[in-house]
């Protein structure tokens, strides 16, 4: 498993709702070409990337924590859907160049999202949630780490909370078009440079 700038093809890990096939292919109109469990030795899962006051207050992102490890699914995909997933994320987010470790030990340089936009305190709503747990659940990440996931504390609002995630099923479906969309708070498309200042 390697990378490189003269590769069709680059590796990504998810360790947010990306895991899920319903919001990277359903909702992001991205196609992997391949999936493999992975970890993240050092880090650790936060949820202090700003998003949207009281009904989705916190999203994903990592920090680094020398006695934890962090899991998430690395994908194989070609560089014009990982061009496009760019659109979809938050202009918040950042491109990390890190090094994972497969279920099966192999070692693989990749990228990810980190937040510029670290707020701590925050907790990720219901709904966010449970599109993590979801995704463990579906790529096999280990038992453990999926009842860490599941018992994280969430928010939930009646009504405001289920709009919320229809508005933002919508965006990213729309973004996933190649289209730029400024939702008030936050506007959608990731930086991708080669600075290393984590948030």
């Amino acid at each position: 498993m390697t990378q490189g700038d003269d590769q069709p093809f680059c590796w990504y890990f998810a360790f947010g709702s990306n895991m899920n096939s319903r919001v990277l292919i359903e909702q992001r109109n991205i196609s992997p070409l391949e999936a493999y469990p992975a970890k993240l030795p050092g880090h650790r899962l936060v949820f202090d990337h700003k998003g949207y006051p009281l009904v989705e207050p916190g999203f994903a992102s990592i920090t680094e924590d020398a006695d934890s490890e962090l899991w998430g699914v690395l994908y194989r995909l070609c560089t014009h859907d990982f061009k496009r997933l760019h659109l979809t994320e938050s202009e918040g987010y950042r491109v990390k160049d890190i090094q994972v470790v497969t279920s099966e030990g192999d070692q693989v340089i990749c990228s990810t999202y980190i937040t510029q936009m670290q707020v701590k305190g925050l907790k990720p709503s219901r709904r966010y949630l449970n599109l993590l747990v979801e995704g463990a659940l579906e790529n096999k990440l280990p038992r453990r780490y999926i009842d860490t996931l599941a018992n994280t504390p969430s928010v939930y609002i009646p009504l405001l909370s289920e709009a919320a995630g229809f508005l933002i099923r919508a965006s990213l479906r729309y973004s996933a078009k190649g289209n730029v969309l400024n939702l008030g708070f936050t506007k959608l498309g990731a930086r991708h440079d080669d600075t290393d200042n984590e948030s």
